[in-house]
């Protein structure tokens, strides 16, 4: 039996998801509390789907959110190895992204990851309308950071998930993607980091009340209407919390 999922709202607003009933290969899916982080991100997450018209963003984002930073939007990964991963993105970026930036700098660039989603600034903001913003903000503005992560799972969709065979253009392929398009390619699973993703993925899903048989399912962005439409919807509701 797959998960019974019941929108939880206030005030007409929907806060969260809710399983109420699941069985999944003969292990009962949990019952899921509402949390403070949970309540949280939320509304961003469901306002980021409707804007965006990818169904299936908001799931995908609660699950990966809450892997990354526990849903804590002010969280950062500032040890050398992040720091480093996220200089190398800013300088391969830079010329075509960021001239012109005020914040054009190693200070505002190479400190690490950070957000709902452990977003490096030089990947996620090397589009517009983010390459003018300040990272030390827009990375942690609860609006902006959804936003930045809303195009980036769009862009994945658009531009490297038609390269692969119609059965895995998926929600398993775009998490993978999330940690490199070399293991979203690897669909067959031959390398450990393919498996250890999905796994990962499988228990993210199950621990907010999602059967994890979501992540097979198709992953589209057709009706996507562009950066700045989403990242005005997601400002609507306010920045930080």
């Amino acid at each position: 039996m797959s998960a019974l999922l019941v929108a939880a709202t206030v005030g007409g607003i929907v806060i969260g998801i809710i399983a109420v009933e699941a069985v999944i290969g003969g292990s009962d899916v949990p019952q899921v509390e509402e949390s403070k982080g949970r309540k949280a991100i939320w509304p961003y997450l469901a306002t980021a789907e409707q804007a965006s018209g990818i169904k299936g963003l908001a799931t995908t984002g609660l699950a990966a959110s809450k892997r990354e930073s526990g849903w804590k939007n002010t969280a950062a990964n500032r040890t050398s190895s992040e720091a480093a991963a996220a200089c190398a993105a800013w300088k391969r970026n830079r010329a075509k992204a960021f001239a012109g930036s005020p914040y054009d700098d190693a200070e505002h660039y190479c400190w690490g990851t950070g957000g709902w989603f452990g977003m490096m600034p030089g990947n996620g903001m090397a589009v517009a309308p983010f390459q003018m913003l300040d990272p030390l903000w827009a990375i942690f503005d609860p609006a902006t950071q959804t936003a930045i992560w809303a195009a980036m799972m769009e862009r994945v969709i658009r531009k490297h998930l038609p390269s692969l065979p119609k059965e895995h253009r998926n929600w398993l392929s775009v998490r993978r993607a999330m940690a490199s398009l070399a293991t979203m390619r690897d669909f067959a699973e031959v390398n450990a980091r393919s498996r250890e993703t999905k796994e990962r993925f499988r228990k993210d899903l199950i621990a907010v009340g999602v059967d994890p048989g979501f992540m097979y399912e198709t992953a589209s962005a057709k009706d996507y209407p562009g950066n700045s439409a989403v990242l005005e919807a997601l400002r609507a509701i306010g920045g930080q919390s």
